[in-house]
């Protein structure tokens, strides 16, 4: 229960519709794909975990709940494993109980109150094309030539088997012809041509962008340098990422919401600001909240260590991080089942901690 507890609260970062949301979004999908989970678990796809926070958890907590009913009333409760153990069995006091939960109840209130995650606004495509629009010119061109980190994208598996020009450059192209009155097909012209005058043209369009500062006069004057054009006076009027958005297919792990978080992911906006606020993956990720303000999720304190110790030097570290983490959570799920090993407790005497040795006689 804990850890599906858990698993609920960072599902439930994905869907604030903050900047935390989009990067705890994108490094939760680097690491799942690296533990292989990829195939079946997308945090980019925003229904799909909607449903997961929703419904699918909250119906396995409340089944876990049911179980443990069950079992305490067809069982009984645990007795204590060792028969030297003599502890009086008395009814549970449910006043205090209650007040117990209440006082933990206006706890976490005040803690909310007092400590609030910081809310900072999410990146979109509209703002990233007007503050700098040769990285987006710059981008779509990748995305254009299959150049992009989406594009080439490669773990122990590969998640983002959508065409890529497709997806980014044909499908909003022809949208943005539906609401333009432009006499030519540009994208229908280049697909005509030659596959070396495409390389060439596509080369050309690469090269001019990544200049520190293109010249609009020396542009090149081709049917892909129409596209981006086109596409870049989309992205600054607001009208690409609905584009990408419309695009999405609820029969797949990929949706609309992933085509915009890998684009802007493309654009390396998003590490860039997730450096500044400190919740990079060399920062220690996210086990703190933005800006360093409040505790985050600690509970991925070991990942982070993990990254900066065993794994600093590998090039594989979601993977390898994801198998670690994976199998020390099963390790622990399967403790009190191991023989001998699950003895340590008892034998470093912890109960010392909460039996209240001092007021009982053994």
């Amino acid at each position: 229960m804990l850890f599906v507890v858990l698993a609920e609260t960072e599902f439930g970062y994905v869907l604030r519709g903050d900047f935390s949301s989009q990067w705890r979004g994108l490094q939760g999908a680097d690491f799942y794909n690296g533990g292989g989970l990829g195939w079946y678990l997308n945090p980019l796809n925003y229904r799909q975990i909607y449903g997961v926070h929703i419904v699918i958890i909250p119906f396995v907590i409340i089944s876990l709940l049911f179980l443990h009913y069950v079992l305490v009333r067809v069982l009984g409760i645990a007795k204590p494993y060792r028969k030297d153990v003599n502890v009086k069995t008395v009814p549970a006091n449910h006043k205090k109980l209650f007040a117990r939960a209440g006082g933990l109840i206006v706890t976490i209130l005040l803690l909310a109150v007092f400590l609030p995650s910081p809310y900072i606004k999410s990146t979109t495509i509209q703002s990233v094309a007007q503050e700098d629009p040769v990285l987006v010119g710059k981008t779509l061109v990748s995305e254009f030539d299959n150049s992009s980190d989406t594009s080439t994208y490669m773990d122990n598996i590969d998640p983002y088997k959508f065409a890529a020009r497709n997806i980014f450059i044909a499908n909003p192209y022809q949208q943005y012809l539906q609401t333009q009155s432009i006499p030519k097909d540009y994208m229908k012209i280049f697909n005509a041509e030659p596959k070396q005058l495409q390389d060439d043209q596509l080369k050309a369009v690469s090269d001019y962008f990544d200049q520190d500062k293109p010249d609009a006069n020396k542009a090149p004057s081709n049917p892909v340098m129409s596209v981006i054009v086109s596409l870049s006076n989309m992205a600054k009027a607001g009208l690409y990422e609905p584009a990408l958005a419309g695009s999405g297919n609820s029969g797949t792990l990929n949706d609309g919401s992933t085509y915009v978080e890998r684009f802007l992911s493309d654009t390396g906006v998003l590490e860039g600001k997730a450096t500044i606020l400190n919740i990079t993956t060399d920062q220690y990720g996210m086990i703190r909240e933005e800006k360093g303000n409040t505790p985050g999720a600690w509970w991925l304190a070991p990942i982070g260590v993990l990254n900066h110790t065993v794994l600093k030097n590998t090039d594989n570290g979601d993977r390898d991080a994801a198998i670690i983490f994976g199998s020390l959570i099963l390790t622990l799920l399967a403790f009190p089942f191991i023989p001998y090993i699950n003895q340590i407790p008892d034998k470093l005497k912890v109960y010392r901690l909460i039996w209240g040795e001092k007021k009982r006689k053994y």
